[in-house]
């Protein structure tokens, strides 16, 4: 692997639109796109990598704490996007927005998977750094960054956090919620870069990196802002952010955030000069 390449690990890469657009962008990137249900989208992804030999890896597990057969949720429902290592909250209300079939749901287990110890997945790769780390696991995402972290060197990254503080109303029967993140961000002093919600507000992508400048450039260089999977969330709402202080801004932050929600969803100008006032 050359130094001047930018290394790229997707975990929970789907059907590749995320990976593509990178090894588009710049044709200096190796691409490891971690992707378990194997069933919906491994044939996609193997077709990027006849496109791009070589500079894509792809791993056909789910990344956990440890290496072992897990069973996956919900894997063959809605075109497998919300498959996850994590039950299914089936009080949810998203389940009617998002049009599921809650029958479907209650089967939960679709499939087991194989799973692999992010610490393992990162001695084996010899992965001494990772210039931009994007985590989608579907509830996990929080877990997975705490161990990136303590097993490498992460210039930029984005993950994908529950904007609501209330387990009852998340997807999955985990706290993956923006509250416990900040903690995360305070004990690794990671700057926040940008914060995009999703279109319905009820999930927030993060941007964090160790240094301000190099993980705006990387953005830049990667081109990931005008990418499909957050380009069509960057026009609603991008939230340019740093932490300076812990505790009043931590509580300040969150605090605003919540207030923010509480509107109209339509008044996304409203949240966002709550959440950068």
């Amino acid at each position: 692997m050359k130094t001047s390449s930018i290394i790229v690990v997707d975990v929970g890469a789907s059907k590749g639109l995320f990976t593509e657009h990178i090894l588009k962008s710049h044709k200096e990137t190796i691409v490891f796109a971690i992707e378990p249900n194997t069933k919906e989208n491994l044939s996609s992804l193997q077709k990027i990598e006849r496109n791009y030999p070589k500079r894509i890896h792809i791993f056909p597990y789910a990344l956990s704490k440890k290496t072992e057969i897990a069973p996956f949720y919900a894997g063959d429902v809605f075109e497998g996007q919300i498959g996850s290592l994590n039950r299914i909250n089936l009080t949810n209300n998203r389940i009617t927005k998002l049009k599921l079939d809650l029958n479907e749901l209650k089967k939960q287990i679709a499939e087991y998977v194989q799973t692999k110890s992010v610490y393992e997945f990162v001695k084996e790769n010899e992965l001494n750094r990772i210039d931009f780390l994007k985590i989608d696991t579907q509830g996990s995402d929080i877990d997975i960054l705490q161990m990136f972290l303590e097993s490498t060197k992460i210039n930029c990254l984005v993950l994908e956090v529950d904007s609501t503080y209330s387990r009852t109303e998340n997807l999955y029967k985990v706290d993956n919620s923006f509250d416990r993140l900040v903690d995360v961000i305070y004990k690794n002093s990671l700057r926040i870069l940008k914060i995009i919600p999703n279109s319905d507000l009820s999930e927030f992508n993060v941007f964090l990196a160790k240094d301000y400048l190099t993980g705006c450039r990387l953005i830049s260089r990667l081109d990931i802002y005008n990418s499909i999977t957050f380009g069509k969330y960057i026009k609603i709402l991008g939230v340019n952010r740093t932490l300076q202080q812990k505790g009043n801004s931590k509580r300040a932050l969150i605090r605003k955030i919540t207030i923010g929600l509480t509107h109209p969803r339509q008044s996304l100008k409203s949240l966002y000069l709550r959440i950068i006032s």
